[in-house]
């Protein structure tokens, strides 16, 4: 059984009302699909996952706090979900698939399908979640928008990605200057380790465009 998630227990029209009645915010999204599946939504993809998680909400448009349906058929939808879980397993076009089977839901609302996509927060070990195998693709999720991140907010995330010695996770020795001089050698080597990793992914996407 897998593990429970924002929409259990409730019914898909309940649902969706209750995500309009937040408008377009921080954590929520809504992407018209009317004129094909909107390759905005993987910028979004990326800033939710970056950020604090989200819901993106395909098939409905949001405009000053009002809503319009796409009218779109469950065949169009079906056909928007496979683009969508195609994409997140080609590592060309997305670098980390963080949703499960359960984060994707497809609907009916008055006459109308949508599709309804939970995006957690990715695990540290899996940012930067960046997009277009463009290492400098990496979005940041703040207010309504999607925003791209800077060198310093790419270098942070590869920084707490580093399993084996994160900030958060660490246990201090004893506070002695020795101790510290150390701390800062092997902090500094390995910054200079992720510059190198990131300089040559970089390296290698522009190889890739030449």
């Amino acid at each position: 059984m897998g593990e429970p998630t924002l929409f259990d227990n409730l019914e898909f029209v309940e649902k969706l009302e209750s995500l309009m009645e937040g408008y377009e915010s921080t954590e929520i999204e809504f992407k018209s699909a009317k004129g094909g599946f909107p390759g905005s939504l993987w910028e979004t993809y990326s800033a939710f996952a970056n950020t604090q998680g989200g819901v993106i909400v395909l098939g409905v448009k949001e405009r000053t706090g009002k809503f319009y349906i796409d009218n779109l058929s469950q065949e169009q939808i079906k056909r928007y979900e496979k683009i969508l879980w195609d994409t997140l397993n080609n590592k060309v076009e997305c670098s980390s698939n963080v949703l499960r089977n359960s984060d994707v839901q497809e609907g009916e609302y008055n006459g109308s399908h949508v599709l309804v996509i939970n995006v957690p927060r990715a695990p540290r070990s899996q940012m930067p979640v960046y997009i277009k195998n463009n290492p400098d693709s990496v979005y940041k999720r703040n207010h309504e928008g999607d925003y791209l991140c800077t060198w310093e907010d790419i270098r942070r995330m590869y920084a707490d990605a580093d399993a084996e010695h994160t900030r958060d996770g660490r246990i201090l020795p004893e506070f002695t200057i020795e101790n510290d001089i150390t701390a800062i050698k092997i902090e500094n080597d390995k910054i200079t380790k992720i510059e190198k990793n990131i300089q040559e992914t970089k390296n290698g996407y522009n190889k890739k465009i030449e």
